[in-house]
């Protein structure tokens, strides 16, 4: 198994995705390390493995590794933990962090600049129906929320929507429009009637019918969202993304089945539809593109779409697994990523030149965040809900 295949198998473990087969795959990996690294020894002994650890991750980047919290954790957390470490020596290179839920980091003081925190966002959103009523989904309790047309709109768990009727109810159905939307600081997921799975990223957007009905299935994306598409070759799946270019046309994107990741925020200079598996046709007026995967289609505000074949897909959908990751990015790319997920505003006193590639945890405070880039060095303070870059 090459690095790229060890990647993708790691991503879909975390996603809870693999097969049992893989899963075994990755249980003997863990074991593997459980062995070599002792993990079962009093907090002194797990200390001097985890420096030995470190060590072989820093000879096998040839980069001084950040460092990894090594404390008590179950034996569960510990599986995912150390897939996540198996991940790490997968990798050819760049500075990449491995923050965990906040919970296990080890305490540290607050600076000064920080003494004013932010906790990281949660399941959050507001869902329109047709008639336009609005249920804020977060408060809501678990079960059925609406009836509409025969079909009944449920909350199945926390950050969870999901739609159900029976074949009957579902041919003769009204076809109405929801609209389910995050703010900034949310994200939430939806089964759709024909049992695709959407997860909508922070300050986001999806507008979907209660039934799909005719010859195509269609939902209307603002923002980001990663899609789970069931298949069905006589009913095509689309995604439309209002104002895709700067005269307005929509950008479409056309699958069958296949698993993908559209980032449509408006702020960002590209719209990018990233493919993990499948295949799809992305549309921009007359201009089209077939993505393969581990392809990313860029839409540029004048329309173009450029094709980049030099990524690992899977890196767009991070955030879905409760991730930043940072891919040689600028600076205010990654605060406009850490702005939605905070629900803080960007003030910028100064702005270093600088890039940066990682993955940190969106389970801790923002405190936590802007020290890790802040030894990159960019230099923040907290003024209420602002992040003041120095």
């Amino acid at each position: 198994m090459d690095r790229q295949e060890a990647r993708l198998l790691l991503e879909r473990y975390l996603a809870g995705q693999c097969t049992p087969e893989e899963e075994e795959r990755v249980k003997s990996w863990y074991q593997a390390l459980e062995e070599e690294y002792a993990w079962g020894l009093d907090e002194a002994g797990r200390a001097a493995r985890g420096e030995q650890l470190k060590a072989k991750i820093d000879a096998s980047l040839g980069f001084q590794a950040r460092e990894i919290p090594v404390v008590p954790v179950s034996r569960t957390r510990w599986l995912r933990i150390a897939a996540a470490a198996v991940l790490i020596l997968t990798l050819g290179g760049g500075a990449w962090w491995l923050l965990h839920k906040k919970e296990v980091l080890p305490p540290s003081p607050l600076t000064a600049a920080l003494v004013n925190d932010a906790a990281p966002g949660g399941n959050r959103a507001v869902l329109t129906l047709a008639d336009g009523t609005h249920i804020t989904l977060d408060s809501a309790q678990n079960g059925a929320l609406a009836q509409q047309g025969g079909i009944k709109v449920m909350k199945v768990d926390s950050g969870q929507l999901a739609y159900e009727a029976n074949a009957l109810q579902a041919r003769g159905a009204t076809v109405q429009f929801n609209t389910l939307k995050t703010p900034r600081g949310g994200s939430y997921g939806v089964t759709l009637p024909d049992g695709t799975r959407v997860w909508l990223n922070a300050a986001s957007s999806l507008k979907y019918p209660t039934a799909f009905t005719g010859n195509e299935r269609k939902v209307i994306l603002e923002g980001e969202a990663y899609f789970e598409v069931a298949g069905n070759a006589a009913q095509p799946f689309k995604v439309s993304v209002a104002a895709a270019s700067a005269d307005g046309v929509p950008m479409e994107v056309t699958v069958l089945g296949t698993r993908f990741n559209i980032m449509a925020y408006r702020d960002e200079k590209t719209i990018n539809t990233t493919l993990i598996a499948g295949a799809v046709k992305v549309a921009q007026g007359n201009t089209e593109r077939q993505l393969a995967p581990d392809q990313q289609a860029q839409v540029s505000a004048t329309g173009e779409i450029a094709v980049r074949k030099d990524i690992h897909a899977a890196d767009a959908a991070a955030w879905k697994n409760g991730l930043f990751h940072f891919q040689k990015a600028d600076l205010p790319s990654v605060m406009r990523q850490i702005a939605r997920w905070y629900d803080m505003d960007i003030i910028y006193e100064g702005q270093p030149d600088i890039r940066l590639s990682g993955m940190i945890s969106r389970n801790i405070n923002v405190s936590e965040v802007l020290k890790l880039l802040a030894s990159n060095g960019a230099h923040f303070r907290i003024a209420g809900k602002k992040i003041v870059v120095l």
